[in-house]
């Protein structure tokens, strides 16, 4: 199963989290989905993040943001992520890349420790 398929069914997860009085507190809410969607979405990024596809994950990722804030597609994303306190996915994809980039320049330990690309 695909990345997008998994986030897109951790989405139906969060979606039903809506639905129960446990799970309507937005900070669950948005716990949730980071547990849940952007943790799937950021695993491996620094390898993935420039790939075509990384779109089609982001997709996903919004609409669990629309699920969580519950807004509807006319609010643009740039105005969302700041109420649910989450930085965007190409924010968040750069982030771990540069966490990575800097274990390998920095961790002599590291496998691709003073590898040049």
């Amino acid at each position: 199963m695909g990345t997008k398929c998994k986030v897109m069914s951790r989405n139906n997860i969060i979606r039903k989290l809506t639905g129960t009085k446990w799970g309507t507190n937005p900070n669950i809410l948005r716990t949730s989905a980071l547990a849940l969607c952007f943790s799937a979405r950021e695993y491996a990024a620094p390898v993935w993040k420039n790939s075509a596809h990384a779109k089609h994950v982001d997709i996903a990722l919004n609409k669990a943001v629309r699920i969580v804030t519950e807004t509807m597609k006319p609010i643009p994303l740039h105005k969302i992520y700041p109420i649910v306190r989450i930085a965007p996915p190409d924010i968040r994809r750069q982030v771990a890349a540069d966490i990575e980039r800097g274990k390998q320049i920095n961790d002599t330990r590291h496998t691709l420790h003073q590898y040049v690309s």
